[in-house]
C-alpha cells in the first residue's frame, strides 16, 4: 500500500513540475494541498531530486551599450 501511494505522489509531483515549468520544489510543495495531498516538504525535495527534476533557469539577456561615448566624462573634478 505504501509503495502504491508513493508512486501516485511521485506522478503528481512530476505532473505539477511539468505544468509549472519555472517552479522549484517549494512551489510544488505549496501546490500539493490544492491537489488534495498533504505531504512533508522534505519528501517533496527528495522526490524532486530523485526524479531528476530541476529548475529550468532562464538565460539572462545581454545588455547592449549605446555606444563608446555612453559614459559621461567630467569637465572638472567632482563634476559630471
Amino acid at each position: 500500500m505504501q509503495t502504491i501511494e508513493n508512486e501516485v505522489i511521485v506522478n503528481e509531483i512530476r505532473r505539477l513540475a511539468f505544468k509549472l515549468k519555472r517552479s522549484d520544489y517549494t512551489m510544488i510543495y505549496k501546490f500539493m494541498p490544492k491537489a488534495r495531498w498533504i505531504i512533508n516538504h522534505m519528501k517533496v525535495y527528495r522526490i524532486f531530486l530523485l526524479g531528476g527534476l530541476k529548475i529550468r533557469k532562464k538565460p539572462k539577456k545581454k545588455r547592449k551599450l549605446e555606444g563608446e561615448n555612453s559614459l559621461l566624462i567630467s569637465e572638472k573634478p567632482n563634476k559630471v
